[in-house]
This record gives structure tokens, sequence and C-alpha cells, in this order.
């Protein structure tokens, strides 16, 4: 029983070290619990510099949780809580998303706490948002000329029926 029990922490461990987000498990009071290789990774710390810690004093460099904190909205209303923010300490963009884990009165033990890099998506959002702007102020001047033209041939129109008069 207990060489089970030893394999099924070790496979535990491979995989939570094998994701490529950071993940951490945190206390209802923002304690650092447990942390994954690429958590440390992301921020260039080791695990016992992370663990016991405050997250918002390892992850932003605070003395309190970010106001958009999805852990202190998870632990509120008892469901997973997301937020896309940029993180100066990281100077990336990401996407974090806070999950209580419940005890079988529905009270919230503690949370899972997943940091994806999504920097590049931002960046390739920019470059959209630009390229419709750039189509968007086409538009406009290729409609704006269509009009143009239309009132032309009006005019011209109008111009021939008058010579016609005219003769």
């Amino acid at each position: 029983m207990e060489e089970e029990l030893k394999k099924a922490a070790e496979e535990w461990k491979r995989t939570f070290d094998s994701m490529v987000d950071g993940i951490s498990i945190h206390t209802t009071d923002f304690k650092i619990r447990n942390v994954n290789v690429t958590m440390c990774n992301m921020f260039g710390k080791k695990k016992e510099e992370m663990i016991g810690k405050k997250c918002y004093e390892v992850f932003h460099g605070k003395r309190s949780p970010l106001t958009i904190c999805p852990q202190k909205r998870a632990i509120t209303s008892k469901k997973r809580q997301s937020a896309e923010f940029f993180e100066p300490l990281l100077n990336k963009w990401v996407s974090v998303t806070s999950s209580p884990v419940l005890n079988g009165q529905g009270g919230v033990i503690e949370l899972v706490h997943i940091v994806r890099d999504i920097t590049d998506k931002k960046n390739e959002d920019k470059i959209i948002q630009g390229r419709n702007e750039e189509l968007e102020r086409f538009h406009k001047l290729a409609v704006g000329r269509e009009l143009k033209m239309i009132e032309l041939k009006k005019r011209i129109m109008q111009l021939e029926k008058s010579a016609d008069g005219v003769k």
C-alpha cells in the first residue's frame, strides 16, 4: 500500500511539473502551498523561495492582492474566476485562472492558480486590430470616392442637358 501511494505521488508530481502553464496551489489566505516547475521558471525562482509566501508578493511584488485578483473573486463566488492583464514583473500579458477546491460543506479549502502567457496572442490581436482599422479607413475612402463619382456623373448629365437646351 505504501509503495502504491509513493508511485501515485510521483506520478502526480511528474504530471504537475509537465504542465506548460504555471500552476500553483494556494491557501485561502493567499499563501502558496505548491508550485510547478513552469511557474518557478516563469518567475526565475526556486520552489523554496515561493512556498509559504503570499502569492501577491511573489507574483506581483505587492503588499496586497490586485483589485482584479481572480483568487479573491473565486473565494467569494466559490466558482472559477479569470482575468487577463499585463504583468510588469514578467513583462508579459497573462491569463490567470483561480479555481476553488471545496470541502464537503461547500467551503473553499484551497485554490488552484493557473498562469498562461498570452503575450503572443495579445500582439496578434493588436496586429489584427490595426489591419481592421486600416481596412475601415480604406473602405471610408473608397465609399467617399464612389459617392463623389456618382455626384460628378449627375452633374455632368445636368450640364449635358443644359448644353443640349442651349443649342
